[in-house]
């Protein structure tokens, strides 16, 4: 079977630019959220660095204790972090996939959707992981 590549094309870009305001309407909630949870994680992070003498210190002990330190919280926080951004991205693909299939209908002002669809899309990886 032979796919139609200019068909294809266009009619992604008829969809694209029909439904500007529908994919932004989906993208904007959880683009903010993730911005608002690293600007937080940031925030949280920031006096660990600034505690870091960057200058050929002679207290390298120190430094490498603090190093040490700042690692452990930049895990502790950054896994968590990177976790929810998945979730908010995935919740934007399923968003714009369901508004392309015509689930949707009428234009999207704002979508926030931790629905079955989501949670689909975040296990696929892993099962097919495990499939491969």
């Amino acid at each position: 079977m032979k796919i139609p590549l200019e068909r294809t094309i266009g009619d992604t870009y008829k969809f694209a630019f029909s439904n500007i305001l529908s994919i932004f309407g989906i993208a904007w909630l959880p683009c903010v959220l993730v911005a608002a949870l690293t600007a937080a994680a940031v925030w949280a992070l920031w006096p660990d660095f600034a505690a870091i003498d960057w200058s050929a210190a002679p207290d390298a002990e120190r430094n490498r204790e603090v190093f040490f330190h700042l690692w452990l919280k930049m895990i502790g926080i950054g896994l968590p972090l990177y976790m929810l951004i998945y979730v908010f991205f995935a919740m934007i693909t399923v968003g714009i996939q369901q508004k392309a299939l015509g689930q949707i209908d009428g234009p999207v002002f704002v979508y926030f959707s931790l629905g079955g669809a989501v949670w689909r899309l975040l296990i696929s990886p892993f099962f097919a992981g495990l499939a491969g």
